[in-house]
């Protein structure tokens, strides 16, 4: 990871971390297996309650991109939201790439 992803990821967190729906960011994408190129966008899971899940499923809004917290030019956070039970299912009947991150610690 360079250090401008770190860097953007570290505030996007920051952004987060006193809203109570918000359980988890989970980083993916080519950042969490180590193949990120210097322009790479931060691929994210949000971990959120099942209330909150379902809230933003109603207004079809499980996914989003945030351009305010990154710090280098033309860098985004790609956002999907997931609850609990998906990465249940994920670890349980995903593939190998879907399933070894919920398995290997």
């Amino acid at each position: 990871m360079y250090s401008h992803h770190k860097q953007s990821l570290d505030y996007f967190v920051e952004t987060l971390q006193f809203d109570p729906n918000i359980l988890a960011v989970i980083t993916a994408g080519s950042i969490a297996k180590g193949t990120a190129k210097e322009t790479s966008d931060i691929d994210v899971y949000l971990l959120v309650t099942d209330h909150e899940f379902e809230e933003r499923k109603k207004i079809n809004r499980l996914s989003y991109t945030n351009h305010e917290v990154c710090s280098y030019e033309g860098g985004y956070v790609d956002v999907k939201i997931i609850n609990m039970q998906f990465l249940e299912l994920a670890a349980e009947k995903g593939s190998e790439p879907t399933s070894f991150p919920m398995n290997c610690c």
